[in-house]
């Protein structure tokens, strides 16, 4: 199946919500996922130089007013999520500078990040970010790393169907 086309990519306006966590479409819903964000990214064996945080997490909240721009690249910053029924989903896609301690030293290092999200039929001047997360690579198993990438896909999908009775809080 071929690509489809993101709202995030279709210039906007479009308003951000993040699901459960913001229901209200606004900048504050990009700063609870930029709050999620640095909840992920700053665990044990990670270090930050304060420059060097500060620009990753603006690196990320970019991308969202971006996304509420219409102005993600396909594919490279968006992307459908081909999963059969599931036609509302898409991934917006990071790739964050870290330095991790590893075996005694110091490793620079690229990990990818994504952020679910939907775009309702029903609203359609709305992103509705579901989950975010650390994609985990398992070198040399494409297949290993696409089946724990479908454990998180199924986490947004399970909370755009548990939100969908309620149109997700939003008004």
């Amino acid at each position: 199946m071929p690509n489809r086309s993101s709202r995030c990519s279709a210039g906007g306006p479009l308003v951000f919500a993040y699901y459960p966590v913001k229901l209200t479409p606004s900048a504050d819903a990009i700063e609870a996922a930029a709050a999620e964000f640095e909840e992920l990214m700053r665990r044990p064996g990670r270090r930050w130089s304060p420059t060097s945080w500060r620009l990753e997490r603006r690196r990320f909240t970019r991308r969202l007013e971006a996304a509420c721009a219409g102005e993600l690249e396909p594919v490279t910053h968006v992307k459908d999520i081909d999963r059969g029924a599931h036609e509302y989903l898409f991934e917006i896609r990071w790739d964050i500078g870290v330095l991790e301690h590893r075996d005694g030293r110091d490793v620079h290092s690229t990990v990818p990040v994504r952020l679910y999200h939907a775009e309702p039929t029903t609203m359609t001047d709305v992103i509705l970010g579901l989950h975010l997360h650390e994609k985990e690579i398992v070198e040399d198993d494409t297949a290993a790393t696409n089946d724990l990438q479908d454990i998180e896909i199924d986490k947004a999908i399970k909370r755009f169907h548990d939100g969908r009775p309620v149109k997700w809080g939003i008004v």
